[in-house]
């Protein structure tokens, strides 16, 4: 059988299909132009459904979605989600104007998680957390083998969690940990240090990045190694929380800087494990921070799994 999922993003609509083993068969995606009324964006999604089931010969058997903001996945009525525009759009319905066979709707983060735990870097997990990196910090959240948003939908923002304090102004984790941060650090070090090669780093990207105080950091660069240093410290303040509170079998990270590998995990574990609730434990029972490891197709598996776990 084959599963289509749709990851319905601020900037683009990617379409994708699965097969029973979860392996994406195909995909596309179309522009999303958000800010448009939610029946222009649903059309859209349906015609790029459309084309990819034409032009592939698909049969599929239900479709999942996969959108930003507080959804309600018993009715696939998404409640708020700003950076659509959306307040209460019916979209299961909607798309049922075009489709015969079953639709579900989640959360985006929430279907990257659940793609993870079946066949990505958690699978098999009951309970684990996803930390997606990016211009902000989001999550979601697995609890005895089932997603969970909260009782009015709006749980998993980790972004949000308050971590600490500048000039008497509280400051969130996603205040210093998302990518956005992280290159707002590496900029304002960089001009402090005019020798320092963030500069050199920063001219071969073609700008500052995520990457540029990693790769500074591998060439040895003191100032980038504290950028790198003071990042992790506060990235591994939020997972600690996260894991004191939650005592998950996995902690994911999604997002370009996951792909640092031992840069950033070895140091963000072993800071994390330290800060974490302390108490006695069994080695195979501590929690696992990994990479995630589905890349941008974890919201289109993961909205195809939908319709796939019905």
């Amino acid at each position: 059988m084959v599963y289509l999922g749709i990851d319905l993003g601020g900037t683009n609509i990617a379409v994708g299909a699965i097969d029973e083993s979860g392996k994406l068969l195909c995909k596309t995606s179309v522009p999303t132009h958000a800010g448009r009324p939610a029946e222009a964006i649903v059309a859209d999604m349906a015609q790029a459904a459309h084309t990819l089931i034409q032009e592939h010969s698909l049969e599929p058997v239900s479709i999942g979605v996969g959108s930003p903001g507080a959804i309600d996945s018993g009715t696939g009525v998404v409640i708020s989600a700003g950076n659509l525009g959306f307040r209460n759009v019916p979209i299961a319905e909607m798309l049922g104007t075009y489709f015969k066979f079953p639709i579900r709707v989640a959360n985006d983060a929430n279907c990257a998680l659940w793609a993870e735990t079946k066949i990505g870097a958690a699978r098999g997990a009951q309970s684990a957390l996803m930390v997606t990196i990016g211009t902000g910090i989001g999550g979601a959240i697995m609890l005895n083998g089932s997603l969970y948003g909260g009782f009015n939908r709006f749980g998993g923002e980790f972004g949000m969690m308050v971590i600490g304090e500048e000039n008497g102004v509280p400051m969130s984790f996603e205040d210093y940990s998302s990518a956005t941060a992280l290159i707002r650090q590496t900029e304002r070090a960089a001009k402090e240090n005019k020798d320092s090669l963030l500069w050199q780093c920063a001219e071969k990207e073609g700008k500052f990045s995520g990457r540029t105080a990693f790769d500074a950091a591998r060439l040895g660069d003191t100032t980038a190694r504290a950028v790198v240093d003071r990042y992790i410290g506060k990235l591994a303040i939020g997972v600690s929380n996260l894991i004191s509170i939650f005592q998950p079998e996995y902690i994911l990270i999604g997002g370009g800087v996951s792909h640092e590998g031992e840069g950033l995990f070895a140091p963000l574990c072993e800071k994390a494990e330290r800060l974490a609730y302390d108490y006695p434990i069994e080695k195979e029972k501590i929690t696992k921070i990994k990479a995630a490891t589905l890349g941008n197709d974890a919201g289109i598996v993961g909205a195809a799994l939908l319709g796939k776990e019905e």
